[in-house]
């Protein structure tokens, strides 16, 4: 059975206290706070852009909604009169 031989895990280079100073990892963590902070404001400035456009369209809806139940009005008034001056046939 062959022998296993475990690998040396590598060292830390001597200066790398030198590289995590805590002002580099506040310098890091506001970087990360700052994009997910900008991410909020371009998703919040799109959900308020097609909220914008969703009442436009409504709007739009609703004034074709009324003029088409303005139109059918007068047609069903017209086949009522219709009906009611026909003469019965006998």
């Amino acid at each position: 059975m062959p022998t296993i031989v475990p690998l040396a895990m590598p060292s830390l280079p001597p200066d790398i206290g030198e590289w995590l100073q805590p002002e580099l990892l506040v310098g890091v963590l506001g970087l990360f706070w700052y994009e997910i902070k900008a991410g909020e404001a371009r998703t919040t400035k799109r959900l308020d852009d097609m909220e914008a456009r969703q009442r436009q369209d409504v709007s739009a809806l609703k004034v074709e909604l009324k003029a088409d139940n303005r139109a059918l009005t007068v047609t069903l008034d017209r086949l009522i009169e219709i009906l009611l001056t026909a003469k019965p046939q006998a």
